[in-house]
């Protein structure tokens, strides 16, 4: 799969462009069976004119039998042809091995801003730190759909005279909700099916900041004023959408480790670099895949461990039927010993509990 971001704003038309040239690249592999393009909403980015995704399906493995032909060479020949494509950020990544634990292959984590700082410094901060581990050899790439150049209107609220005409600040933002933002009102039924009714202003009546001349708020007392006495636009620069996770102000982060490199040696990497580049107020959560990942490979020890004594208590098996004069005391002696261990892990209580019935 391949991720395409365009910068912000940009049309979908200069979209489509960019994403029709990754398809000709990439059908310029052999191993390239059949690709699927989808403009206005990218895999990792989200939803937005200046995002993309391309789906790229493999030839079987049976005529992928080289090295050269298997996925991950593949994705570094992706990642090769592209580097020329300059107004956009390309990004080619395998689905996770397990469907619906995070969006792509390879590692996924969280950056965190747990001091409040303003969000251009947190945006500063987490692309420093992509940059640092980008220089790390475990990984291939290190990338967030995290952007604070969106274009966008800030709203200023002239308090003071809203409340001497008698206007509320809810009633001046409930009004621009309504002509903008658009309200969920109601529901109805018809030919059998549950419909939302959503009331908002048609397109050409909100298409500029001018048209706020033409939109009225309406007081307690049921006195009409023009909305734009009340309101101030100013230009300003943001992101497209805040997100959180464990209720701190968060940035995903996705990549994947190079050839050579285990998912275990990225997870190190990024550790390391955490503790040297991230300032004070700043921390990571891992999530995804890559959290079960961490959270299983504690088990591992008493996996083994439970391995070992059912392939103990499989030979005592085989011994006790060829040791006959001593059969029911070696039984004996090694139910004993499961039950023991049994007792010992509760997962396992209730089934020795019922077994031994």
């Amino acid at each position: 799969m391949a991720d395409v971001a365009l910068p912000a704003s940009s049309s979908i038309e200069r979209t489509e462009k960019v994403i029709q040239e990754v398809e000709n690249i990439a059908r310029s592999i052999p191993e390239v069976e059949n690709i699927l393009k989808v403009t206005g909403r990218g895999m990792i980015s989200g939803s937005g004119s200046n995002y993309g995704m391309v789906i790229i399906k493999l030839k079987p493995w049976a005529n992928r039998k080289k090295d050269h032909q298997k996925v991950q060479a593949i994705v570094g020949q992706l990642f090769g042809k592209t580097s020329g494509i300059r107004e956009a950020k390309i990004i080619f990544f395998t689905p996770p091995t397990i469907q619906g634990f995070g969006i792509s292959g390879g590692f996924e984590f969280q950056l965190q801003d747990r001091a409040g700082t303003p969000i251009n410094e947190f945006s500063k901060v987490g692309n420093d730190f992509i940059a640092a581990l980008s220089q790390r050899p475990e990984i291939q790439y290190a990338a967030t759909s995290f952007d604070v150049s969106f274009p966008q209107y800030e709203i200023d609220v002239d308090v003071e005279n809203a409340e001497k005409s008698g206007f509320s600040v809810s009633d001046i933002l409930g009004t621009m909700q309504g002509y903008y933002g658009g309200v969920y009102a109601s529901n109805f039924n018809q030919f059998g099916k549950q419909y939302r009714v959503m009331y908002q202003a048609e397109p050409e009546y909100r298409t500029n900041p001018e048209s706020l001349n033409n939109v009225y708020v309406r007081n307690q007392e049921g006195t009409m004023a023009p909305i734009s006495t009340f309101v101030n636009l100013k230009r300003v620069y943001g992101p497209q959408s805040i997100s959180r996770f464990n209720l701190y102000t968060s940035m995903g982060i996705n990549g994947s480790p190079n050839p050579g490199y285990s998912s275990g040696d990225a997870i190190e990497a990024i550790n390391e670099v955490a503790a040297e580049s991230l300032p004070v107020g700043y921390d990571f959560e891992f999530s995804g895949i890559t959290r079960e990942e961490i959270s299983a490979g504690n088990q591992t020890f008493f996996i083994f461990m439970l391995v070992i004594v059912f392939v103990f208590l499989l030979l005592s098996a085989n011994c006790e039927s060829s040791i006959r004069g001593r059969s029911s005391e070696i039984k004996t002696y090694f139910n004993d010993i499961f039950r023991s261990y049994i007792r010992t892990c509760s997962p396992y209580a209730l089934f020795w509990s019922w077994s031994s019935r």
